[in-house]
């Protein structure tokens, strides 16, 4: 066995601490150990916080957003409202024209088949002058 430091060193790899390198431990490691634990909790608490702070942002975007949507489908809604109205109104206009059309149209035929009349007659008083003076 040998001995080094305060460190025992057995045969077969054993190694034993005497009380000087345990005593070293207790005064310089393990107040370190504590010191870390406890930035590690603050940075724990700290995390937690900004972790709430964020969820708080977040619900804030998340309802401006919502605001904004409704927002545009507000006015898309009030846009699709007008465009039905004038195309309703255009659909109207449009009727009342395709009926002054068809009165138009209408007496056009009467004026076509009266022309056609009044030829057919003169064709036909044409045919019995000529053959009045035929004779």
């Amino acid at each position: 066995m040998t001995q080094k430091f305060g460190i025992q060193f057995k045969k077969g790899g054993e190694v034993m601490f005497g009380g000087s390198i345990k005593k070293a431990i207790q005064d310089l490691i393990i107040p370190e150990f504590q010191f870390i634990k406890g930035e590690l909790k603050r940075l724990d608490e700290k995390m937690d916080l900004m972790e709430k702070r964020l969820d708080e942002k977040m619900g804030l975007m998340e309802k401006r957003l919502d605001e904004k949507i409704d927002s545009v489908r507000n006015e898309m809604n009030s846009v699709e409202k007008r465009l039905e109205e004038k195309i309703t109104s255009g659909l109207a206009r449009m009727d009342d024209k395709i009926v002054v059309i068809d009165r138009k149209v209408d007496a056009l035929d009467r004026k076509i088949d009266l022309a056609i009349n009044i030829h057919e007659r003169l064709a036909s008083l044409e045919a019995k002058v000529a053959m009045g003076a035929g004779r």
